[in-house]
Parts: C-alpha cells; sequence; structure tokens
C-alpha cells in the first residue's frame, strides 16, 4: 500500500475487490464467487458449501445444477428487428 500524508495507506485495486466480495458476500452467503467492478472473480468468504469451480473455467458450465426446462414449456420466438430506429 502507499502511503498518503494525512489519510495513512491507501487501498489498491486488489483491496477494494477483497472489500467489495466482503460486504457482497455477506449478503449473499450461497454465492461461491462474486463478481467485482473490476471485472475479477473473487471467492465469496462467507459461502458455505460444496466446492464450486471457478466460473471461468471450462468445468463451471458442465455443472448440472440447472433445472431442465418444463416439458410443457412453449420457446418464446424472437423480437422482430426494428427497421425504422429513431435516431
Amino acid at each position: 500500500m502507499e502511503e498518503d500524508g494525512d489519510w495513512g495507506e491507501l487501498a489498491t485495486p486488489m483491496d477494494a475487490c477483497r472489500e467489495y466480495a466482503l460486504n457482497f458476500g455477506a449478503e449473499n452467503r450461497e454465492r461461491a464467487w462474486v463478481l467485482t467492478d473490476f471485472d475479477v472473480w473473487m471467492p465469496n468468504p462467507f459461502y458455505r458449501g460444496p466446492p464450486v469451480p471457478h466460473p471461468e473455467e471450462e468445468r463451471y458450465d458442465d455443472l448440472d445444477d440447472l433445472e431442465p426446462p418444463h416439458p410443457d414449456a412453449v420457446p418464446r420466438a424472437a423480437p422482430e428487428a426494428v427497421e425504422d430506429v429513431p435516431f
């Protein structure tokens, strides 16, 4: 950390990421990872659950925790393209 005269030590960007993960994680204990404003994934210090791989690892996408779609669900059509944009 740097010194700043009257203010003492300045926080680094990584210190800011850690503090954000600490504050956000305290309110979202079910999330294993926290995405900070610096686009950095930090482990949630309050998460207590099974190990979850880093969100940018390939095997993260292989997690089978999502519910399959309901068999009666009707897929929505894509919205039509807007040709006349006013700007």
